[in-house]
């Protein structure tokens, strides 16, 4: 589809709002083009509006993009909004479905890493503290930054 390859370049370009204008001609023409919900919930997502980009990776799943990147993208939005409960919920489902994915036990272990340093439960905190630490240590080789929340939690 000739709008979704031009907001990819507009994308590539640092375009996002082009990008947007693109994907949503797309989308008015093939309303349940999963790609194209996600791809905009991506430009939604770099400009902050994630509340927009929540409802069209809700709408990339519904239209069968069930996968472990777009779970992770919901995930980033929920918690960008401070959601961290079905951010927790969206990152821990999209470990599940490629437990390859780094970008999922990145965001996994950042939940976490809130958890555990604001629950006020001191279980809480201890055992989010743990597997924080383990959903880092998955990715530190690859993810230096990773690395550096694992040290900080250490």
């Amino acid at each position: 589809m000739q709008a979704v390859k031009a907001a990819e370049r507009s994308s590539h370009k640092g375009k996002t709002e082009e990008a947007i204008r693109f994907l949503q001609t797309a989308l008015d023409i093939h309303p349940s083009f999963g790609y194209a919900h996600s791809n905009l919930g991506v430009q939604y997502c770099r400009v902050q509006r994630f509340d927009e980009a929540i409802r069209e990776f809700q709408l990339a799943l519904h239209y069968g993009l069930d996968t472990a990147m777009v779970h992770a993208n919901l995930a980033y939005a929920f918690t960008a909004l401070q959601r961290f409960g079905e951010g927790e919920y969206e990152a821990r489902k999209a470990v599940a479905l490629d437990g390859t994915y780094s970008p999922a036990h990145y965001l996994l272990g950042n939940i976490l890493a809130i958890y555990a340093k604001h629950a006020s439960d001191k279980k809480v905190r201890a055992a989010s503290r743990v597997e924080a630490i383990e959903q880092f240590k998955i990715v530190a080789a690859d993810m230096p930054q990773a690395a550096k929340e694992m040290k900080a939690l250490e």
